[in-house]
């Protein structure tokens, strides 16, 4: 193995799509894939395909996905990871504006 080569449960992530974001996210914040669906109110088997890369997710469910792990603010959830070019400008853009306000959590 030369040295350009990456390791471990990243290796087989080559571009990050939409759901290596949501897998490495999860594992920054140390949720189980378990417990990240029932967060976002979706079933194990959902969140398994769309870090897998078997399904595309929606708006709504990356929105759902985001605020289980924690993030009030979906943009700081896909920043640095270059969504832009995953999902092109165009789609980037009507996903960050049809994203809820952030709370401040003072309601």
């Amino acid at each position: 193995m030369n040295g350009e080569q990456k390791k471990g449960r990243w290796a087989s992530l080559k571009d990050p799509g939409i759901g290596a974001i949501c897998l490495k996210r999860r594992h920054e914040v140390g949720l189980r894939q378990d417990e990240t669906a029932v967060r976002g109110g979706l079933t194990y088997s959902a969140l398994s395909k769309i870090e897998r890369g078997r399904s595309r997710p929606t708006i709504d469910t990356i929105v759902r996905i985001a605020f289980a792990c924690g993030y009030s603010d979906v943009s700081v959830f896909l920043y640095g990871l270059k969504v832009k070019d995953v999902l092109g400008q165009a789609v980037y853009d009507h996903l960050i504006s049809t994203l809820p306000p952030v709370r401040d959590g003072g309601d």
